[in-house]
């Protein structure tokens, strides 16, 4: 997931939208937003309170 992150920066999207699994919240969280605004999808990321 890193390297689509850091690839990303050239495209310099404004929102990333996660709707694939609560585990990429926990993996690559942070670091999509220190690049875009992030809209979490998944209910059982909301639901996890470390996340």
């Amino acid at each position: 997931m890193g390297d689509r992150v850091k690839g990303s920066k050239s495209r310099r999207p404004d929102l990333v939208v996660e709707v694939a699994h609560p585990k990429i919240i926990h993996e690559s969280g942070a670091q999509i937003l220190r690049h875009a605004n992030l809209l979490v999808g998944s209910p059982s990321a909301l639901s996890d309170q470390t996340t």
